[in-house]
């Protein structure tokens, strides 16, 4: 009788939402926390970008009047694809960043009805990532870094593939948020603000965006690749994160594009 309750409480609770929620995994550009544990152990002593001062597209998402609001977002502000810990200045074993793939599988528990298996969620926005980008995106001691050479970037793309894979076989459909350009940066003043012992080059940046997007299209025709960073302008406190306008504008070509291909 227990059991039976409790299935019927589950099936009523999944089915009393008409709206499913848009899954968010990425890095900064999504979620401005950096991941704390029970510990209170985190990446950065648990920095948010801007000291919370900050609208990340996550945010945005949930205030779109075109949208539900209902969003779940595991991105983590600093994340790469790949679980590492952090190295800026020092690695910190018990700091860690988890990777997309582990992003993903917290959300997808997130929306499972635990009873029927049913899943609550028809879109998954893989945002921008650290892979490549600077030398604390290793998970070493930056000092051992260097920038990517062409077999790391196609690493990179093969696991955005796998991610891919793994998104489209669970039922859903995986939207890849393009980066935007290069030149809307100020990078040297990111590395500055940042500690970071370099960043990663224009030509280095835009070949890796390219091999990511030739691997997508051909590997993961499912998937959607969308351009929501038009018009880019960082804030000035870094030269990186976008400020709320250009957050405020991709989140309106996600809610539109939502609106018009969800079921």
């Amino acid at each position: 009788m227990k059991s039976f309750i409790a299935a019927l409480f589950f099936t009523l609770s999944f089915s009393a939402f008409a709206e499913s929620p848009i899954i968010i995994i990425g890095a900064s550009f999504a979620n401005g926390n950096t991941p704390i544990d029970d510990n209170l152990n985190g990446p950065l002593g648990g920095y948010s970008v801007g000291l919370g001062s900050y609208v990340s597209l996550g945010d945005a998402l949930i205030r779109d009047r075109r949208l539900s609001g209902h969003v779940v977002n595991e991105a983590q502000a600093g994340a790469t694809t790949f679980t590492r810990s952090s190295c800026n200045p020092a690695c910190l074993t018990n700091a860690i960043w988890q990777g997309y793939d582990v992003q993903f599988t917290k959300a997808l528990m997130r929306v499972t009805n635990p009873v029927t298996g049913d899943i609550n969620a028809q879109f998954v926005l893989i945002s921008f990532s650290n892979d490549c980008l600077h030398s604390d995106a290793f998970g070493v001691p930056m000092a051992q870094t260097a920038p990517c050479e062409l077999a790391q970037m196609e690493e990179h793309a093969d696991r955005m593939v796998a991610l891919g894979q793994q998104i489209v076989a669970a039922g859903l459909t995986p939207i890849f948020l393009k980066s935007p350009r290069y030149d809307a940066f100020d990078m040297n003043k990111f590395k500055t603000v940042s500690g970071l012992a370099w960043v990663q080059s224009q030509a280095d940046y835009e070949q890796m965006a390219q091999i990511r997007y030739d691997r997508i299209s051909a590997l993961v025709p499912q998937a959607v690749q969308l351009d929501v960073w038009k018009d880019y302008i960082p804030v000035e406190a870094d030269g990186l994160h976008p400020n709320a306008r250009s957050v405020k504008k991709a989140a309106g070509v996600i809610a539109r594009y939502v609106k018009k291909h969800g079921r």
